[in-house]
């Protein structure tokens, strides 16, 4: 049996106050300019559109392409950041506590981002991406993996990405955030680098994931879902002072 078939698509953010201009934009236009990515988008700084976006995309990625293992991959620019080292964040709170407002004005406390699925947990996505830093480290490609994706539009997105993945129960669809540098710290073409050879053993580890579960075997079911619920401790402040 031919193995599924790895549809990679990625997402950047747009400017927010402090961040004029994303770098995450220009990561996303050179990825795009290279070829084999089924989609690429800039996002808005705006956590529901995000969100509302999100959601729609990955149902009509699944509705077109039913056959195909969806592979999600958004990036943002943590602009704190000074080590040149990308981050391949692991997990996404389903908590929202914004120290600056997004670009719609909108600067929740304590919020939920899935307020159906309520509690303070965190989803961590399925992709073995330990195994994925270490490969591109021994390449030479500054990677780290990362637990606190903070709780400002970055998690957000993630979190909605990650549940919009695990509610797919008919087809595989994983997710994945990648935190840059900001452009005087990782320039536009290095981050761009990392990020390619990011893409390219994630789309292995889905690869794999699915060829371990079989064609007609999601991995959506009990014990093996796309995004693992994890206990996550409170984090008003998040690690990032980045969307």
């Amino acid at each position: 049996m031919a193995p599924r078939r790895v549809r990679i698509h990625v997402t950047a953010f747009g400017a927010f106050p402090g961040c004029a201009d994303n770098p995450t934009a220009q990561v996303a236009a050179r990825l795009e300019a290279q070829g084999g990515l089924a989609s690429v988008e800039v996002l808005e700084v705006d956590a529901r559109a995000c969100q509302r976006r999100v959601e729609e995309a990955v149902r009509a990625a699944v509705c077109s392409e039913p056959d195909a293992a969806h592979l999600w991959v958004h990036l943002g620019v943590a602009t704190d950041m000074r080590d040149k080292a990308i981050v391949l964040e692991t997990t996404a709170a389903n908590e929202a506590t914004f120290r600056r407002p997004d670009i719609s004005g909108w600067q929740p406390t304590d919020a939920r981002v899935d307020a159906a699925f309520g509690g303070h947990h965190a989803l961590r996505t399925a992709l073995e991406l330990e195994r994925v830093a270490r490969a591109m480290c021994a390449a030479g490609l500054p990677v780290v993996t990362g637990a606190d994706a903070g709780r400002y539009v970055c998690n957000f997105t993630y979190y909605a990405s990650l549940m919009a993945c695990r509610r797919c129960v008919d087809n595989e669809s994983y997710a994945l955030f990648i935190h840059i540098p900001p452009e005087d710290v990782l320039s536009v073409d290095e981050s761009a680098t990392r990020v390619r050879a990011a893409l390219a053993l994630c789309a292995a580890e889905v690869e794999g994931l699915v060829s371990a579960c079989g064609r007609f075997a999601p991995l959506h079911g009990p014990g093996s879902p796309s995004a693992l619920v994890v206990n996550v401790a409170r984090n008003p402040h998040g690690l990032h002072s980045a969307p």
